[in-house]
């Protein structure tokens, strides 16, 4: 067997900052992650409350009348 130097590993970069632990920043970035996913639900939810709101809307401007005295 060869002999081999001992292996020295030096990371060149990272999104870690220096005085940040490791379980600090995953818990960083695992608030902004669900920060961006609410952010996200609430721009899908938008519109479809908009429609929501013009469907009623238009539904309460002409009411139908159903009882027998509107029928004649």
């Amino acid at each position: 067997m060869r002999d081999r130097p001992p292996c020295d590993f030096v990371y060149v970069h990272t999104d870690i900052p220096e005085e940040m632990t490791i379980s600090e920043w995953r818990a960083q970035r695992a608030t902004e992650g669900q920060a961006m996913l609410a952010a996200a639900r609430e721009r899908r939810r938008l519109p479809a409350v908009r429609r929501w709101r013009s469907a009623l809307a238009g539904a309460v401007r002409s009411p139908r009348l159903w009882s027998r005295a509107a029928q004649g």
